[in-house]
């Protein structure tokens, strides 16, 4: 975990979350927890951290920051670097972290950034052949996760997928 900030006001949160992704069964060890400014858009520095994460083996980044510190090309930084270095990563504001529902769905996503599976379809014996084997049958799987509106404008359209 990167943490944009002070980490000691942090720590229960993390502990929370933790707690709910082995409640969910990940096998997770205790993370590391850098302190890392992210609102320094540097090149040096975001090449730093992931050259050094990569080095020790980190398979995963999770970036803890401030809405109220965040600087426009953060999350941009964030991803580029994901993409050169090959860890997977997830961007949280610190705000969010705070909002104990909202931890069910981080660790949702972390398990599927770490190819794990969420969901099991559960069918019943019988109904394997008829659904499986049935050559007027397609079955396509998908899911979809939408945020809420983030501003209050009445004119907020939704987004369009696919």
């Amino acid at each position: 975990m990167v943490l944009n900030g002070s980490n000691h006001n942090i720590q229960e949160h993390i502990g929370r979350l933790l707690n709910e992704a082995r409640t969910r069964g990940l096998a997770l060890a205790s993370p590391q927890i850098l302190s890392f400014n992210s609102a320094d858009l540097s090149t040096e520095n975001w090449t730093q951290i992931f050259g050094d994460l990569l080095e020790h083996g980190y398979e995963y980044v999770l970036l803890i920051d401030s809405k109220k510190f965040r600087q426009a090309q953060t999350h941009h930084m964030f991803k580029c670097s994901e993409l050169i270095f090959g860890v997977q990563t997830q961007h949280v504001h610190l705000e969010t972290l705070m909002k104990y529902p909202c931890h069910e769905n981080i660790v949702h996503k972390m398990n599927m950034k770490l190819d794990g599976i969420n969901y099991h379809v559960v069918l019943e014996p019988s109904n394997i052949n008829k659904l499986f084997y049935d050559d007027k049958i397609f079955i396509v799987g998908y899911d979809v996760a939408h945020p809420p509106p983030s501003g209050k404008s009445d004119d907020a359209e939704p987004s369009v997928v696919g």
